[in-house]
């Protein structure tokens, strides 16, 4: 979740709680982290987590950095505010230009496997539009991929990422 987000529509964050997801970070706005300093990438952490824990109830386990990329303060910084980093194995690139359902199925197949975190866009808030469209149509195929391999579906927590 966004921390901006989160203050805009915390009523959703506390249904998304309260429906048993995993909840994490992704700080207060989707900025690259490299281009921020420790103190100032801490305290977006922190914005993020305090606005995140008002509205729904608990505190985000996880953080995932914009655009999966790491620094040095961003790690110092989660690992003060107790946020586990959390990164993707499988992607859909539902954002890229062209994207289709199809291809954002395809994309994902190609990754696709036990104990893979997927990553796909629920919001266009930071992404073109239709964004979250694309990745939409693409979960029927997911699950039913996943359920023919014989993989579980769930949050990060029951797969040991505790």
């Amino acid at each position: 979740m966004l921390g901006s987000m989160t203050a805009a529509a915390p009523g959703l964050a506390a249904e998304i709680a309260a429906a048993g997801h995993d909840i994490a970070t992704h700080g207060w706005d989707h900025r690259y982290l490299t281009a921020r300093g420790p103190r100032d990438t801490f305290r977006d952490l922190a914005r993020a987590r305090d606005a995140i824990a008002a509205a729904t109830g608990r505190v985000p386990a996880y953080f995932r950095p914009p655009y999966g990329v790491l620094n040095g303060g961003a790690l110092f910084a989660a690992r003060r505010l107790g946020l586990r980093p959390l990164l993707w194995t499988c992607w859909g690139r539902e954002w890229v230009p062209g994207a289709t359902t199809d291809t954002v199925a395809g994309t994902l197949r190609k990754n696709l496997s036990g104990g893979a975190t997927v990553l796909l866009h629920d919001s266009d808030s930071t992404a073109p539009p239709g964004t979250s469209r694309r990745a939409l149509g693409a979960l029927p195929w997911l699950l039913d991929e996943c359920a023919r391999r014989g993989l579980a579906v769930g949050p990060a927590a029951e797969h040991g990422l505790r």
